[in-house]
C-alpha cells in the first residue's frame, strides 16, 4: 500500500526484511517487527511506476533463506 509518498511493506520474516534493507538501492525504514517504509522518488507518480519500483526492489537479488 502507499502512505505519504512511501511504499508500505508488511512482512513475516524480520531477517529477510533486514537482508532486503541491506541490499536495496533505496532507503528502507524498518519501523517495527512487521512493517517497513520505502520512500518513493519524486519522479514516481502513477500506479505503473509504483509497481515498477516495488518489482525492482523485490527482484534486486536473492535473499538468504
Amino acid at each position: 500500500r502507499l502512505e505519504n509518498r512511501s511504499i508500505v511493506l508488511h512482512y513475516r520474516d524480520p531477517l529477510q526484511m533486514q537482508a532486503l534493507k541491506e541490499q536495496a538501492s533505496r532507503p528502507v525504514r524498518i519501523v517495527d517487527a512487521s512493517t517497513a517504509y520505502i520512500p518513493l522518488p519524486p519522479e514516481v507518480r502513477d500506479a505503473e511506476a509504483v509497481f515498477a519500483e516495488v518489482k525492482s526492489l523485490l527482484q534486486a537479488g536473492p535473499l538468504p533463506l
